[in-house]
């Protein structure tokens, strides 16, 4: 009789306590049909229409540029108002103002007054060990460039470039007036026969190089200014199928000669921040492994296109979306996403270019999608073989080594909202996001970072509120964070409501509760004094 009595105690306090606590009403946000062939990906990772982000506004080829059709726009730069182009197979620096007008092209370089043009690294070690003229590069001269393929420009306006063929990193003024070589890079555990070919490149605010070259799949080589290796950061991790691995052991030699040779990833490119962070792609990702990180919402980083390495060479790029950053979630696994370039812009922004269907991704500082545009085709705004990507202010410049041209695309409205909400979030602009995320919603009521957005907006506006008005906040957070399916976060609301509901209602809940106890004890021991009379009623 006792157990029963908790059990009924503990079961009515419980009851009473919820039902006093609090009730939420949930409601719908308004759909907008005003959508195009664009789209963005829901919660379930299933693609919906969207609004235009980005409108093409100038497409421009190497006939307008006055160049020969062997134009091959590789890699891209803005630096200050001039768009720096890479042009590999006319082995030439194209520059162009802030109209996107040629201003020059540099084609040969020159020794500085009273300088000397280093000579060409051209010599090799033959198989005795001796160091013979290296064929490949018989006629490669010290005075242009050869088969280039990465570009870095500093706020001086110091263009660097990796000039691969020639073995070298040389560093010019817009006038090609040569101010530093590095070549013939030494490094110990490469042995003696390794010859530097750097392909990518980025500079730090210091002058240090970090450099991705040909071969090197030991991670990005940092190198100073003067040549002197520093150390390989962000080695790719080496990914073994266990499987394979468990069949090695028990193997011969001449059937592990067979099995697949097991190597870290090489990274294709790499870009840096205005703090310090190397943002780094790889292209040779395994299908079957990436779509598995799709599935399965990894966001861990352990089979990423992208990462962010910090000064120890840790990737810290921040993934808080509903999928990991890699482009398109929908692909197939014998031809998954090639992402080859990342634009950065401030706040954190990036937009990675994925060359195997031409689209370009953009993400905000925490990982979650905003927008995409491009496409694969013949027609404006599409590519062919897209190479490159650069932002310059609210402009996303993409190169085209097929078509040998460059595209302009511009930021609409609906972009621009979404940045500026992020911004005022960020900012702690708790009130202003939440407007702003409501009209990104009427925009797009697919967009469920916009309901993230006014969520968090409303947590924070109700934190910093002492009056009873916080709790309505409280209700319309959860209203929102189950509108975009986010658990933590409405976990997170509901807890705190619950909490201060507890706070606000603490009398009538103990008052509830007191009576309750009260009436369960008269019940207990009217029950016992029947049952008394009733036994002493028999007894008789």
């Amino acid at each position: 009789m006792k157990n029963n009595f908790v059990k009924i105690l503990v079961s009515c306090i419980v009851t009473v306590a919820v039902f006093v606590g609090f009730s939420v009403n949930m409601f719908a946000l308004p759909v907008s049909e005003k959508v195009s062939d664009n789209y963005y990906y829901d919660v379930h990772g299933v693609a919906a229409d969207s609004p235009v982000a980005y409108r093409t506004v100038r497409m421009i080829d190497y006939r307008e540029l006055g160049l020969p059709d062997s134009f091959e726009p590789v890699d891209l730069f803005v630096q200050g108002d001039y768009l720096y182009i890479l042009n590999r197979a006319g082995n030439s620096v194209v520059v162009l103002d802030q109209n996107y007008e040629k201003i020059t092209e540099i084609r040969s370089l020159v020794a500085a007054p009273g300088e000397e043009i280093p000579e060409l690294n051209n010599k090799i070690l033959d198989s005795e060990g001796n160091l013979v003229l290296d064929s490949e590069m018989a006629t490669a001269s010290k005075y242009q460039l050869n088969s280039p393929n990465g570009l870095y420009v500093n706020k001086d306006g110091d263009i660097y470039v990796a000039d691969t063929n020639n073995r070298r990193i040389v560093v010019f003024d817009i006038t090609g007036t040569v101010k530093n070589v590095v070549q013939a890079v030494k490094v110990t555990v490469l042995g003696s026969n390794y010859v530097f070919k750097p392909q990518k490149l980025a500079v730090d605010s210091g002058g240090g190089l970090q450099v991705i070259a040909y071969g090197v799949n030991r991670g990005i080589m940092q190198i100073d200014d003067d040549g002197t290796f520093r150390q390989f950061i962000g080695a790719p991790a080496v990914t073994i199928d266990a499987v394979e691995w468990f069949w090695r052991q028990f193997a011969s030699a001449e059937q592990r000669q067979r099995m697949v040779t097991y190597v870290p990833t090489e990274y294709n490119n790499v870009s840096i921040d205005d703090r310090g962070f190397l943002y780094a792609t790889i292209s040779t990702l395994d299908g079957a492994s990436l779509k598995a990180a799709v599935t399965a919402k990894d966001l861990s980083g352990k089979t990423t296109p992208i990462l962010r390495l910090n000064s120890s060479g840790l990737d810290s790029l921040r993934r808080k979306g509903f999928y990991p950053p890699v482009g398109d979630l929908s692909f197939d696994e014998k031809s998954p996403t090639q992402i080859v370039d990342v634009a950065i812009a401030d706040d954190g922004f990036y937009t990675m270019l994925d060359t195997a269907t031409g689209r370009f991704f953009t993400y905000d500082d925490s990982g979650n999608f905003l927008y995409m545009a491009g496409g694969k085709g013949n027609q404006t705004g599409c590519f062919k073989t897209a190479a490159a990507i650069a932002v310059k202010g609210s402009q996303m410049i993409v190169s085209d080594t097929a078509t040998k041209s460059i595209t302009i695309f511009e930021e609409t409205d609906y972009a621009k909202l979404i940045k500026s909400a992020v911004i005022a979030n960020s900012s702690g602009q708790y009130e202003v996001a939440k407007q702003l995320w409501s009209e990104v919603a009427v925009y797009n009521s697919n967009s469920y970072i916009a309901y993230i957005g006014m969520g968090k907006a409303e947590m924070r506006m109700a934190n910093v509120l002492h009056d009873e008005s916080r709790f309505e906040h409280y209700e319309n957070a959860l209203t929102y964070f189950s509108l975009a399916t986010e658990k933590e976060n409405y976990s997170k609301a509901f807890t705190e409501l619950q909490r201060e509901s507890m706070s606000k209602n603490f009398g009538l809940i103990v008052g509830s509760i007191a009576a309750l106890i009260i009436i369960l004890f008269v019940l207990y021991f009217v029950n016992k004094y029947r049952k008394k009379k009733k036994k002493e009623g028999g007894a008789k």
